[in-house]
């Protein structure tokens, strides 16, 4: 069978359809808060400084909660979890737009904000657990590429009607559209059908989720393949999110682009994703999961690289295409990460590396914001191309390990009376 029959095959399981539809507007959804909050926050003040603590407050829940989270997500239906943080995010989204009509401060935008993000910690650990209670191992890489098309498509139309939205109707009325959106996102989340839906363990105290919580760190502790797949996971995750960050300065100072030249340079990012998603699940299947993975990340290094010198306008989107075609390779290593994790502990593990992540975002943030007053934005992607490399040789040094990743499920009582 080939692998667009494949794909074809895998919509025709509603489970998989509703849960693609659930990414797909969830995204857009994401995509939409984004834009229209950071235009509100820029209203009320006008600083970059403004627009960085708007996204601090988005990561702070994620850092802060996320392992806490993660246990919640191993011991209840993470489908209804799912339609718990929809339900709270229509929710907030809908009150908040009302309020934002009356009264608009930066204030409520960032309190708006660190809701939104305490949502996303919840949802994106689940949903990554959740696909595997619905895909069979054998269709995971396909599921996982589907998803992440599905993702980049939710998140250009997310983003790029979001100043449609504004101008014709309002900031505050587009939250409440938003908001809308995500009653939508949690009804398809209910059609989802998954093997352990009704899964859930009673408990009441606090030390059993700390028991939880310290038996996934043993779980990891005793697995140190896994720390390898997450860190290559999460160093890609890093690189796909910061990106933006440098374009902006380096579309608007060194090839002084139009407003519509700078979105033809995004949007050939976003189209190289999506183009990338099709392909590299046959990449994969020709020249196996691990070898894709340090090809993809040997190009995105050298595509890096020359988008750094560049200066021609009409290259630098085919840079950025090619840029976006590298970053396809999220979900061959979501789907070797969770191959090599024991389901039970899949949230858990997740959500650690969820909050690493949004440290080390925070900390690429603040470290091109210092770098840039001593340095050419242009430099700067040496960031990049170092998080890139950093990749590829956690890679090739850990490579017969990754081949035959041995899972032991070790609990904290067990591991202990061995010590």
């Amino acid at each position: 069978m080939s692998y667009f029959s494949k794909r074809l095959q895998l919509l025709t399981h509603a489970p998989i359809r509703w849960y693609l539809i659930n990414c797909f507007l969830a995204t857009v959804g994401g995509g939409l808060s984004y834009v229209t909050l950071s235009w509100l926050i820029l209203q009320v003040d006008n600083s970059v400084a403004a627009v960085a603590l708007l996204m601090l407050c988005f990561w702070v829940p994620n850092v802060v909660l996320g392992p806490w989270l993660g246990v919640i997500a191993d011991r209840y239906s993470r489908k209804w979890l799912i339609v718990g943080a929809h339900v709270v995010r229509a929710g907030v989204l809908l009150g908040f737009g009302w309020w934002f009509q009356h009264d608009l401060t930066s204030t409520s935008i960032n309190f708006l904000m660190v809701l939104l993000g305490l949502c996303f910690s919840i949802y994106f650990p689940a949903s990554m657990a959740l696909i595997r209670e619905i895909v069979i191992p054998a269709d995971l890489l396909y599921a996982n590429a589907t998803i992440d098309m599905a993702y980049e498509l939710g998140n250009i139309i997310g983003m790029g009607s979001a100043g449609i939205l504004i101008a014709f109707f309002s900031a505050p009325v587009t939250i409440l559209l938003n908001g809308i959106l995500f009653v939508f996102c949690a009804v398809a989340m209910m059609r989802v059908r998954s093997s352990q839906s009704m899964r859930s363990v009673p408990f009441t105290k606090a030390r059993d989720l700390l028991k939880d919580l310290i038996q996934g760190f043993y779980y990891l502790r005793n697995n140190t393949q896994l720390l390898i797949i997450y860190g290559i996971q999460l160093i890609i995750l890093v690189g796909f999110m910061t990106t933006p960050i440098l374009l902006v300065p380096f579309a608007k100072n060194l090839l002084h682009t139009t407003v519509t030249q700078f979105g033809h340079i995004e949007a050939a990012l976003s189209i190289g994703v999506v183009l990338g998603g099709l392909f590299i699940p046959w990449l994969a299947d020709q020249w196996g999961l691990m070898r894709s993975v340090a090809l993809m990340c040997l190009s995105l290094a050298l595509f890096f690289s020359f988008f750094g010198v560049n200066r021609s306008i009409l290259i630098a989107e085919w840079l950025y295409f090619f840029i976006g075609m590298g970053l396809s390779i999220w979900p061959l290593i979501v789907t070797e990460a969770q191959r090599a994790t024991d389901i039970n502990f899949q949230a858990r593990v997740q959500s650690v590396f969820n909050s690493l992540t949004g440290v080390l975002i925070v900390l690429v943030y603040l470290l091109v914001d210092w770098c840039s007053r001593f340095i050419s934005v242009s430099a700067l992607y040496l960031i990049e191309v170092a998080l890139i490399l950093s990749a590829t040789l956690l890679l090739w040094y850990y490579r017969r390990t990754l081949k035959n990743v041995v899972i032991k499920i070790t609990s904290p009582s067990h591991d202990q009376s061995h010590s």
